[in-house]
């Protein structure tokens, strides 16, 4: 068992490694939506040892799993560490321990998802192949899937964050400790697409550390990667995001001297985004270190932020490090995080949830096309589900728009709270038009539908993100009966061998009766040749 010196000498190595390098484990601000926390609990582990980096997701039958790196330090020989997992239930409370991983080499740093399949993953760092490489593993339906490799380097790969956007695509981050004199450690990543994942991608290359990555998917579709930076001295806190198309600027978040580390990020659903993170504080002897969690919130998607926040403040002499941070069904944010209390001995895992929060929040859930690619004058079906996500019943006005100047329809609906309701839209394809399309013609080829629904009252800007969707339409231009994408010679010669055609003929073929008058005529012919050539 480890005296209170010994433990404070740990902690402070743990703390440097964690900002720093990738070895062994490498005024009063009211808080946001002005909610209460539970105090802190312990979270019931029989194994004695050293419980750190927790991480926490809900599945789909509203359980917590928690999931955190072991390492047995109760002997005169440290083991390597390993992974292990327990689940809350809220009838039942906490289970057992559960080792999920335990190779004989040293496997850190996990981190967990609930996928949108209910399928349950976590990622974590492993050298098992002689440096550290990431490495991943499934849960579906109570079972776990072999350990599945994704990184594959000699460098040292550690402190991944896994997470899944709004599309179902998977993004892994991890950092890097990069070869050199000056030793340089940056964040890099890949993402999944549902059959292999893609080539990794560098996306830092500030010299000095970058560690710590923390991602998660906004409401509006949007990714945020949160992170801790030396690049200004001390190590801060930084985040990026990216907008479907590129990342923006590195932003500093935090600004203190002290030393800052493991950020957690997340959006409750209010659409208020906090970042959770561990700050080292110096205070007089014999403790010398303390560190502590802190947060900060912004309620209008990062354009502002609140001061910092402090959450955990114990006593001088505890050591807060690593939060988990996320929220659940029942409406409150949870959060997770190691700490030596209550002896300053051994590091265990504590917890605090906050008060329910209450929204206003409608949103596009859903939105299909038929038939897609559309011929000219078909009649399209657009189906779209909205929902209300928040705690009140609203009225809403959805308006469906074809590339923002086309009107396909807009209706008003009372949504009745948790409610899902499929609204249908009907609309002909016709007014076809080679240049200059507005609120009546439209240009044959990729267009996009948009579905959106008006902001109700009280609802944030961050709960508005999700207000809106798109899907892609493909409109074939008039006299495209082969429905390949442009009017060539096969289009002519099929309606030629229809010519003078009626329902009942024998050479009758409706898709050569381009505008559907029943007869196969000039007017097709004269339709095709307007298109003539023409190519989507």
């Amino acid at each position: 068992m480890l005296n209170t010196a010994e433990s404070r000498r740990l902690f402070a190595i743990i703390s440097l490694v964690i900002m720093l390098l990738p070895v062994m484990f490498s005024g009063i601000v009211p808080r946001a939506h002005a909610v209460t926390w539970s105090p802190a609990t312990e979270v019931p582990i029989s194994n004695i040892g050293l419980q750190i980096f927790p991480s926490m997701a809900e599945d789909g039958l509203g359980r917590l799993w928690l999931i955190w790196g072991y390492v047995d330090n109760s002997g005169i020989t440290v083991k390597p560490g390993d992974v292990y997992l327990k689940i809350y239930n809220y009838f039942t409370g906490w289970g057992l321990d559960e080792a999920v991983v335990t190779d004989p080499a040293e496997d850190r740093t996990p981190s967990l998802i609930h996928l949108q399949n209910d399928s349950m993953m976590i990622a974590w760092a492993s050298n098992r192949g002689g440096n550290f490489d990431i490495y991943t593993k499934m849960n579906t339906q109570g079972i776990w899937a072999p350990d599945a490799q994704v990184t594959i380097n000699t460098l040292d790969d550690t402190n991944p964050s896994i997470m899944q956007d709004s599309t179902g695509k998977l993004w892994l981050f991890w950092e890097r400790l990069l070869p050199g004199t000056t030793q340089q450690q940056d964040l890099f990543y890949k993402t999944y697409n549902g059959t292999a994942w893609g080539l990794e991608q560098q996306l830092t290359t500030d010299p000095g550390y970058d560690s710590n990555p923390s991602a998660t998917s906004m409401k509006d579709g949007r990714v945020w990667l949160a992170w801790t930076s030396t690049r200004t001295g001390a190590a801060n806190v930084f985040y990026k995001v990216y907008n479907g198309t590129v990342w923006t600027i590195d932003t500093r978040l935090t600004n203190n001297r002290n030393a800052e580390s493991n950020p957690a990020i997340m959006q409750d659903r209010d659409g208020t985004i906090w970042v959770f993170w561990s700050r080292q504080i110096n205070v007089p002897p014999p403790t010398d270190i303390e560190g502590d969690l802190y947060y900060k919130t912004s309620t209008d998607n990062g354009a502002t932020w609140s001061s910092d926040v402090l959450f955990t403040a114990n006593s001088s002499t505890f050591q807060d490090f690593s939060p988990s941070v996320t929220q659940v069904n029942d409406k409150k944010i949870w959060v997770f995080w190691s700490s030596d209390m209550p002896d300053n001995t051994m590091y265990n895992i504590f917890y605090e949830n906050s008060s329910p929060i209450s929204t206003h929040d409608v949103a596009v859930k859903g939105i299909t096309v038929s038939p897609n690619p559309a011929a000219y004058l078909d009649m399209v079906s657009v189906n779209v589900t909205i929902a209300d996500l928040g705690d009140f019943q609203e009225t809403v006005t959805l308006k469906v728009m074809l590339n923002s100047t086309v009107l396909v329809g807009s209706a008003s609906f009372v949504l009745l709270q948790g409610q899902l309701q499929t609204v249908n839209y009907q609309w002909q394809y016709k007014n076809a038009t080679k240049t200059n399309p507005n609120a009546t013609w439209v240009r044959p080829g990729y267009n996009y539908l948009k579905a959106s629904l008006n902001s109700v009252v009280g609802e944030s800007i961050g709960n508005q993100g999700d207000n809106s969707m798109s899907i892609k339409e493909t409109l074939l231009p008039p006299g495209d009966v082969t429905r390949d994408g442009q009017v060539n010679i096969t289009d002519i010669a099929i309606i030629t061998k229809a010519w003078k055609s009626t329902p009942g003929s024998t050479n009758w073929n409706p898709i050569a009766d381009i505008n559907h008058d029943g007869i196969v005529n000039i007017t097709d012919i004269a339709i095709a040749t307007k298109w003539w050539k023409y190519k989507i």
